[in-house]
């Protein structure tokens, strides 16, 4: 018996050293990133940004499909040379591509460089690194390389005729001549401009004489051909201003965030040098409903076609010369999430801003029209209030709000989200009970809003409105002394939990579940359970639904040695078998459970004591009929669990699922410590066909083989996308023949950080020869050839 009892005991220590990524069995589209600049090659333009992703457009910005390489990288600045793309990113990789910008192959320039920036001239690529530039032709190969200093940290250069300018010091700026190798230092103070001189910062030039920067808000340009220097103005608005230079002309483009109303002024203006005043050539008005944009790029295309990009997926163009600008992407506000298909998606967002994508969100906009009511009205400007309800009807986005006298209570999208429609319907004013929320769903095609409301002689009166497909009300129907915690719809029948409210014992533990299959007129029980005798209940305080389980949270207290005892617990409500479950008893938020790629998967924030903060935490159960009381942890890498506090309604059904085909959800990525969208759906052959641009960056890849022949040993790095869990790969070395001459025992491996490591091999007696070394994880793997003398 004891032996059984140990074995037993080590099968469940080695089950929680089986713990996995929740992301690990998933396809992932990163959705969202913040953009660095654009680049065009007269046959495509590209907007590339972090986590991998671009954006491609071959019809001058009418349409994109976006192409995600390895999620690990940020791509800093990509050129066009002889219709081939190449750019630079932080993980020390040169991508390119051949073929305008559909499939792309990168070469390291090594372990320890740190890329800067990246310039094309006369068939050159020049690349900056920390501390040297190097002089790379078309196939790659190193041609000349140049040193250069700095007396700061600051990093700011531009190619100007055959110098590269750059930012060396205060009130210095460098340079180095490629066409005589000669390399010098413009002393700021000499040229008159300034006394005591700051850093000259965000240099850029006109790429033929004159170069301009910053020192404070102020422009300053420099003919570089004679020395002269000019003033050129002191900006006003420098945030999110973005700048180009054009034969003699300075352009900018800013906006201007209004924050009470949550919208933004755009405004394009070119610099009269004579005058030294800005000449706006924006006409009043923006095409969509915009606020706090953030840009980080401004270009010229061709003729009068200009874009500009952005964080936030942010892409605006335009067409007349900076007349008119259009809005070809945003995507800078995560709130609550409804996905329709894997083309189509709302996003609700406070201030009534509707994001919408109908290309699988590659590209996001927002709608055409704007209301002072979306600020004035409480409920429109804070849409996590209890009085606002939110919902995804017949594909149309909506807004309700408690009833206001003097304006209208209701706002959805037409036309897919381009514009939005406003509309009073006659709902009955709420009041919140007891921090009991309205509950909208639908059932039969039509709306159903439940709100409970104080009033006599019924101490409380449930209040249920049936709209239509018009948002017209069209029966209304009152239920006495009634309380609904939870509403959900379980194929077309309504199920609610609550109870009869007991004046003389409110607190009663006893609640019933209700069911109502004539669209919501009648309510008949159709069990009662009981929950905790004896405890003090508070209220029921999140639910979620999977099928035909319910799970519900119930806050409560406890009245231990006169003390207030917090508590909450998790139960499972079974509506087939009538059975009530208590999964869980600890001190966490609940959130959600939800079923996705064969799992339910429990999701809640739990506190920890030493930081005083919530964290994330998602745990699986495979089967919950045979044991739901086993959940399983999942493993943290890069990303975190799913932020469902962000996408998800509380009171909801779940909205960023679509069967068990396809997941969106905004996970932190502590690689580049911001909040990011994911569309998601699992590995396994599924019935929905998914159409997605799958990355051509391996997900596994391994540098150069050091020493090249090698003797001893051999050393290099290893990178791996983050969702595959390194600690079950697989070395190994094989032959020509195909022969396996040395396994894992003889690789060293360091892990550096969640994506790098070093590998070190080191083989036993082996003939002189040419051999393959091999990574393998899962389905994914990596070869490299190394030679052996």
């Amino acid at each position: 018996m004891k032996k059984i009892f140990f074995l037993f005991a080590i099968l469940i220590s080695f089950n929680n050293l089986l713990s996995e990524s929740f992301y690990e069995n998933l396809n992932l589209k990163r959705v969202s990133s913040n953009f660095n600049g654009s680049v065009n090659n007269n046959k495509a333009i590209l907007v590339y940004g972090n986590g991998g992703v671009i954006l491609r457009s071959i019809d001058g910005g009418k349409s994109w499909n976006q192409i995600n390489l390895n999620d690990s990288l940020n791509i800093i600045k990509i050129v066009a040379l002889n219709n081939i793309f190449y750019g630079i990113s932080n993980r020390n990789y040169i991508i390119f591509s051949e073929n305008n910008g559909i499939d792309w192959n990168y070469k390291s320039l090594g372990n320890n460089a740190d890329l800067i920036n990246i310039f094309e001239k006369n068939d050159y690529l020049y690349i900056i690194l920390k501390n040297k530039i190097i002089k790379l032709n078309k196939e790659l190969e190193i041609v000349k390389d140049y040193n250069y200093n700095l007396d700061t940290s600051y990093y700011s250069f531009d190619l100007i005729g055959d110098k590269i300018i750059y930012s060396q010091g205060q009130g210095k700026l460098g340079y180095i001549n490629f066409d005589n190798n000669e390399a010098g230092i413009i002393e700021l103070s000499k040229l008159g401009i300034c006394k005591v001189c700051h850093i000259p910062k965000s240099i850029f030039s006109n790429k033929q004489d004159l170069l301009y920067f910053f020192l404070n808000d102020t422009l300053y340009q420099i003919n570089i051909n004679s020395n002269q220097t000019k003033f050129v103005y002191e900006f006003p608005y420098l945030e999110s201003s973005v700048f180009y230079a054009l034969d003699n002309e300075v352009f900018q483009l800013y906006n201007i965030t209004d924050k009470k109303r949550n919208l933004d002024s755009l405004y394009f203006v070119k610099i009269d040098n004579i005058n030294e005043i800005p000449i706006h050539i924006k006409l009043p008005g923006n095409d969509r409903y915009v606020s706090n944009l953030s840009f980080t790029s401004l270009q010229f295309i061709s003729g009068d076609t200009i874009i500009a990009v952005g964080k936030g997926k942010l892409i605006y163009m335009s067409y007349d010369g900076g007349k008119n600008w259009e809005l070809k992407s945003l995507l800078n506000q995560f709130s609550y999430l409804f996905l329709i298909n894997n083309q189509n998606a709302f996003i609700l967002s406070p201030f009534a801003q509707f994001f919408h994508t109908h290309n699988g969100g590659d590209t996001w906009l927002t709608q055409k029209n704007y209301s002072e009511e979306f600020y004035k009205n409480s409920c429109f400007k804070y849409p996590d209030i209890m009085s606002t309800l939110r919902y995804l009807f017949n594909d149309i986005g909506l807004y309700i709000a408690t009833l206001n006298t003097n304006s209208d209570n209701l706002i959805y999208s037409i036309k897919g989200g381009d514009s939005i429609g406003f509309k009073r319907i006659g709902v009955e004013n709420w009041t919140p009970y007891s921090e009991i929320y309205p509950f909208i769903t639908k059932c039969f095609d039509k709306i159903i809003i439940i709100n409970h409301i104080k009033s006599k002689p019924s101490p409380l009166t449930l209040f249920i409105n049936r709209l239509n497909t018009d948002f017209n009300v069209e029966k209304k129907t009152q239920l006495q002394e009634k309380v609904f915690y939870a509403v959900y719809n379980l194929n077309d029948t309504l199920i609610a939990i609550g109870k009869d409210f007991d004046a003389l014992n409110p607190f009663s533990n006893r609640y019933n579940v209700y069911i109502s299959s004539d669209t919501a007129t009648s309510w008949d029980i159709n069990f009662s359970f009981e929950v905790d005798k004896g405890v003090y209940h508070h209220h029921i305080y999140r639910s979620s639904q999977v099928k035909h389980l319910i799970f519900l949270n119930w806050s409560f207290t406890k009245i231990i040695n006169y003390d207030t005892v917090y508590y909450t617990k998790v139960y499972m409500l079974d509506i087939h078998k009538k059975t009530f479950t208590e999964l869980i008893q600890e001190d966490s938020d609940f959130q959600k459970v939800f079923y996705f790629n064969g799992r339910y998967n429990f999701f809640r924030f739990v506190y920890d004591e030493i930081k005083k903060d919530f964290y994330p935490k998602c745990q699986f159960v495979e089967n919950i009929d045979i044991d739901p009381y086993i959940w399983r942890k999942y493993k943290n890498y890069r990303y975190s669990p799913p932020l469902l506090n962000i996408t998800e309604d509380t009171h909801l059904s779940f909205t960023t699922l679509v069967s068990d085909t396809l997941f969106a959800f905004v996970a932190y990525d502590s690689l580049f410590n911001e909040e990011v969208l994911f569309f998601a759906r699992p590995k396994l052959p599924s019935s929905v066909e998914e159409n997605y641009k799958t990355e051509t960056v391996k997900p596994i890849y391994i540098t150069n083989p050091v020493p090249s022949p090698a003797h001893n040993f051999a050393n290099m790095k290893i990178y791996w996308d983050y969702w595959l869990n390194i600690d079950n790969a697989d070395f190994s070395a094989i032959n020509l023949l195909g022969l396996q001459v040395s396994g894992k025992e003889d690789f060293q491996f360091t892990k550096i950080n969640s994506y790098s490591g070093e590998l070190i091999w080191r083989p036993k007696a082996l003939s002189p020869g040419v051999y393959i070394i091999t990574v393998r994880i899962g389905t994914n793997s990596c070869s490299q050839l190394i030679v052996v003398d």
